[in-house]
């Protein structure tokens, strides 16, 4: 691709549409389609040991309902501060114990839960109860959604992925 020449005339083009927040796509294609693919996402191994150790030893320091949900952010090293695992995506480990209960809320964005161990949780889906189970795979879409721990006083997680388009709203709803 040639490179495209600066002249006056064409910057005061570009300050004029700049005005009405239009850019050149000419002035910036070499940035959106590149060679390979730029990203500030860092490749990163999360190891389920140790965030159950770091997430009982948060279970000691703040309650479900101080902390409404007691859930570790996974931070892309090259995302640090964004809470997101990618440029588009958010994932959390949860932990509920014996009586946590989760607020019922609708939020904008679908939730994918994976079940990774513990007995007795259940999850409410526009009011309809549904068992949680070590292996199961949760997708709760733009509704209502809120989680019980009972019974067994094993500690239950699960992995939490949700997708960010740009807003995390939540309503807080009550049946």
């Amino acid at each position: 691709m040639e490179a495209v020449q600066t002249t006056p005339e064409r910057e005061a083009f570009y300050r004029k549409i700049d005005g009405e927040n239009l850019s050149a796509l000419w002035n910036v294609l070499g940035d959106l389609v590149t060679p390979e693919p730029r990203s500030a996402c860092r490749p990163h191994l999360w190891k389920f040991d140790s965030i159950r150790d770091y997430m009982t030893e948060a279970g000691k320091l703040i309650t479900a309902k101080e902390a409404e949900r007691r859930v570790l952010v996974l931070e892309n090293p090259g995302l640090r501060g964004q809470s997101k695992v990618t440029t588009s995506l958010f994932a959390g480990v949860q932990m509920v114990v014996p009586g946590d209960v989760a607020p019922a809320h609708r939020h904008s964005q679908s939730a994918l839960r994976f079940v990774l161990e513990g007995k007795g949780a259940h999850t409410t889906v526009d009011g309809e109860r549904t068992a949680m189970e070590p292996g199961d795979f949760v997708i709760t879409i733009g509704i209502s959604a809120a989680r019980i721990a009972a019974g067994d006083p094993k500690i239950t997680t699960d992995l939490t992925i949700g997708g960010i388009i740009d807003h995390w709203s939540e309503e807080r709803w009550h049946n």
